[in-house]
Order: C-alpha cells, then structure tokens, then sequence
C-alpha cells in the first residue's frame, strides 16, 4: 500500500513541477478532445495499477489538447484494498505538450534522480496513445485516447 502512495504521489508532484514549463512547439492548428478508450488493451473500466492487496481502476477519462501548447487529462478512478472498496476521485492534469512527428510528449522534463520524466506517445488525426516515462525506466500503462471533437 506504501508503495501505491509514494508512486500516486511522485506522479501528481511531476505533473505539478512539469506543468510550470512552456512547450516548445505544438503542432495543432485546432482544439480537440479525445476519450479515454482503454488502458493496456482493456476497455474500461480497466485496471491500470494492481500489487498484493491494493488495485486502481480508471472508469473514463478525456484528454484535451490546445494550440497553444496546454493540455488537459482528466480521469475517474477508484481504488480497492483487499478487497474493499477505498474510494474514488476525479483527477485532472495539466501540462505542456510537443508534436514532433508522430510522437507526442507530455512534460519533457530530463532527470538523473529517481522521478517522473512526463507522458510520451503516438499520436494522430483519431487516436493518441500515452505510456509514462521515468528513470530508471518502469513499466506504465498504455492509455489509447480516440478522437470526439476537433474544434
């Protein structure tokens, strides 16, 4: 359970500290929101974190990206502890974002201690992908994101 907290609270302290940094260059013309389709394959809800006891599920989940660089991403999630329901809550993120490419980073943030480097992916006209990125490298789940508006 300790480990559950420390890693939700590194993630939401780098969101926080990747969040005060201007994006280079966004390569988007127009607004456009994306929903949360599935995480590492499973539609939702889905599981995008499980250890002995402790799970987290996302339930729904948006993204939305700005010309200006910023994005939002917003997601439902609850959590059980053996067992037992603990609770749920909205989470919302903010963040610079960079196009190069078909690669999308969330945050760009380079770092030699143990941390939360930001989100990176695919993107394209319908659909973007996201997975963390840290160092030492983990493994993170795969967010897939379709399209719902452009605007």
């Amino acid at each position: 359970m300790r480990l559950f907290w420390r890693n939700a609270f590194l993630l939401l302290l780098s969101a926080g500290t990747v969040a005060c940094h201007n994006a280079a260059s966004a390569a988007q013309a127009d607004s456009r929101d994306y929903v949360l389709e599935s995480i590492n394959g499973h539609t939702l809800p889905a599981v995008w974190y499980a250890s002995t006891g402790d799970t987290s599920w996302t339930h729904s989940g948006k993204l939305s990206l700005y010309p200006d660089g910023k994005a939002i991403r917003v997601a439902y999630q609850t959590h059980t502890y053996h067992g037992t329901p603990a609770g749920g809550a909205t989470s919302t993120w903010r963040y610079p974002y960079r196009i190069r490419g078909d690669t999308i980073e969330f945050g760009f943030r380079a770092c030699k201690a143990p941390c939360f480097m930001g989100d990176i992916g695919r993107f394209s006209d319908s659909v973007v992908t996201l997975t963390g990125r840290s160092s030492p490298p983990i493994a993170w789940p795969v967010y897939k994101y379709r399209l719902s508006h452009a605007r």
